[in-house]
């Protein structure tokens, strides 16, 4: 086993399947996010039309949301750079010649490259070096995005993997967790499984670990 690599895990990172790079719960986390850019791709689109609509003549003080804009840009030139990069590395370009020539994306484009990508880290691809940059670039697009969809603060918890499990299916290494975090937030804090779909509320979490314990030290006894 060696250290997951992404960053944020510190001095002390989880392990990672021999020869990768990432540990399950940031490749889960990685597929899952690149799953979701679309529909925040969408969503910024929304709001960019939203801002067009509400805006008046001159001196009206409303202005074009260059934030969202932007964001939604750089969403496209990653999906691009990086299906780019990765079609390249696996000698697949000539499968995907608009690949070397596009430079705007329609929606139902970013749904198939991001597809794409996604299925890459289900094999070959998460023993490269290059899932560390590509998971930094793909979690501060998502990240951009939310800040700007939804200014209110939200923390995204990681889980160890050694205590990554869900007691409603049994699968390890899918559970995650968020933490909304401003004061008049009604949302409320979850962790869920990317597995089943179940959710534990902050009223539940108690008994969550406890199942969580149990489990692992029956893996420890083993």
């Amino acid at each position: 086993m060696t250290g997951c690599a992404a960053p944020r895990h510190g001095d002390d990172p989880p392990p990672a399947a021999p020869s990768a790079h990432l540990c399950t719960s940031c490749l889960t986390r990685l597929r899952g996010t690149i799953s979701i850019l679309p529909h925040l791709h969408g969503l910024l689109g929304e709001l960019l039309e939203l801002s067009a609509a509400t805006r008046g003549g001159p001196g009206d003080g409303l202005h074009y949301n260059e934030p969202a804009a932007e964001c939604r840009s750089q969403i496209e030139r990653d999906i691009i750079w990086w299906f780019r990069e990765l079609a390249t590395i696996r000698g697949t370009m000539t499968q995907h010649p608009s690949c070397r020539t596009e430079q705007v994306l329609s929606p139902g484009e970013l749904t198939i490259w991001c597809g794409w990508l996604r299925r890459q880290l289900t094999g070959w691809a998460q023993y490269r070096p290059f899932t560390i940059p590509l998971a930094e670039t793909i979690n501060s697009d998502r990240s951009r995005a939310m800040a700007i969809l939804d200014p209110r603060p939200a923390a995204q918890l990681t889980i160890p993997a050694d205590r990554n499990w869900c007691p409603q299916c049994e699968t390890p290494g899918r559970l995650s967790a968020i933490v909304f975090q401003a004061l008049d937030d009604k949302r409320p804090s979850l962790v869920t499984c990317a597995a089943c779909r179940y959710e534990w509320t902050p009223a539940m979490w108690l008994r969550l670990g406890h199942h969580i314990l149990r489990w692992a030290q029956r893996g420890k006894a083993a």
